[in-house]
């Protein structure tokens, strides 16, 4: 027996201004779509734009500019309820393989950026984009293994420095929440790909 799926009903924004790293990449996109329609003032903060949308379709105020750099991340998040950290330099398995030390230095520096941005500006809720790359190498090659549930990601053994990132990443994001006054959800994203997915240039998730 099945249980049937309940559309998710999201609250609406009453101009409530939220921050969303990474804002301007598919999954970051379509969520600040959504959040601006329900009626939240949505700030991107991207190191490139968004392809195939204007920004006024996506957010009302796009900043163009570097998370790596912390002073960007603490302006991005002033006077923010909510931040949702989706940025990442990323791309298809073959980017992340062959830029291994990159991927590290930038995606950590991000990550850490963006939390402390969150608790200078005393937001309430902070969301980070994590990956399927964390789980136990093993257990994913493991033909006995009916499927992977949270806690595989433990012992660590990730496929690559990517994964290995995201999940410090995760361990990070939920040090703060327990340090500080700020609610912690975390996503494990598989491959996603859809409309207004990157589909060429070494970076794309689907052939």
């Amino acid at each position: 027996m099945t249980t049937a799926h309940k559309e998710f009903t999201l609250p609406p924004g009453n101009g409530a201004k939220v921050c969303i790293g990474g804002g301007a990449g598919f999954i970051g996109s379509h969520i600040a779509k959504r959040l601006k329609e329900a009626g939240y003032k949505v700030t991107v903060v991207d190191w490139k734009e968004n392809e195939f949308m204007e920004n006024d379709e996506f957010c009302d105020e796009f900043i163009l500019d570097d998370l790596r750099k912390l002073e960007v991340a603490v302006k991005a998040c002033k006077d923010c309820l909510q931040v949702y950290n989706l940025a990442a330099d990323m791309g298809g398995m073959g980017f992340i393989c062959s830029n291994e030390s990159v991927l590290a230095f930038n995606n950590t520096s991000i990550s850490m950026n963006m939390l402390e941005a969150a608790r200078r500006n005393k937001c309430r809720d902070f969301f980070y984009s994590s990956s399927a790359c964390v789980y136990n190498e093993a257990k994913q090659e493991d033909p006995e293994n009916p499927g992977l549930i949270e806690s595989d990601a433990w012992p660590a053994r990730p496929q690559d420095m990517y994964g290995l990132e995201k999940l410090y990443a995760e361990e990070m994001a939920l040090a703060y929440g327990r340090d500080f006054p700020l609610n912690i959800r975390i996503a494990r994203f598989h491959n996603i790909y859809g409309p207004r997915g990157t589909w060429k240039g070494g970076r794309e998730k689907a052939p």
